[in-house]
Parts: structure tokens; C-alpha cells; sequence
């Protein structure tokens, strides 16, 4: 995996994911800590508040890798990071569009929030 300076992780504190894309809530502030502690800029964002996630939506089209998976069942964009908890990752802390986001399929298969955040650590 490609060296990261930052993450964000997107969710609802109000909104129940999706059950193919629920997280655990604890284990991925767990996983975000320990990128802090590696030296990580690793935020976690309530989107529960906000009106309008039209900018996280660009953000996480604008990658390199797109969530393709996020288009499918019908989801609209302002599911994402309510029923879709997504996370992005930056190579640098100062890049504007992610390289990478999550869940996506690879392979056939979701690789989701927590998945992506531990292979993250592993190859940190």
C-alpha cells in the first residue's frame, strides 16, 4: 500500500449503515488512533449535522480509485458517509483529492472501512 499522510473517515452518529457497509464505530476510532500514534493526520467527521455533503461526494469520485460499489443498490450521494460510512486516503496531508477510498470492490469482494484500515497499519 502506498505511503499515507492522511485519513478521513466519514460517518453518521445519527444513521444506521447499510448492513453490507456497517462498520464497527469502536473498532475504527480504534484503528484511527493507532494512525494518530504512527503519525497519521487520521480524522473521523460526524456527518450526522451536516446539510449538505455534496463536497465529500467530489472528494471521493475525484480519486483515482473510484467506490464503485457506492453506486450500486441506488444509493444517492447524500447516503454516503450516512448509510455509507466512506474513508479516504491521502498520500500527502495537504492533497485536496484522495488517491483512495473505501468501501470498494476489488476482486469481487467489499473491502470496507476497518478492513482498509488494517491493512493500512499492517503496511505502516
Amino acid at each position: 500500500m502506498h505511503r499515507v499522510e492522511r485519513v478521513e473517515f466519514y460517518y453518521s452518529s445519527e444513521d444506521e449503515p447499510l448492513p453490507k457497509f456497517s462498520v464497527n464505530l469502536e473498532e475504527v476510532f480504534k484503528l484511527l488512533d493507532e494512525l494518530a500514534k504512527r503519525g497519521v493526520d487520521a480524522e473521523a467527521i460526524d456527518v450526522s449535522k451536516v446539510r449538505d455533503i455534496t463536497s465529500i461526494y467530489h472528494r471521493a469520485i475525484s480519486g483515482n480509485k473510484k467506490p464503485s460499489v457506492l453506486y450500486e443498490d441506488g444509493l444517492s450521494f447524500e447516503d454516503w458517509g450516512r448509510k455509507v460510512p466512506i474513508l479516504l486516503f491521502y498520500r500527502h496531508a495537504n492533497d485536496r483529492v484522495p488517491f483512495d477510498v473505501f468501501p470498494r470492490l476489488e476482486a469481487g469482494k467489499i473491502v470496507g472501512v476497518e478492513e482498509a484500515l488494517k491493512k493500512l497499519l499492517e503496511s505502516e
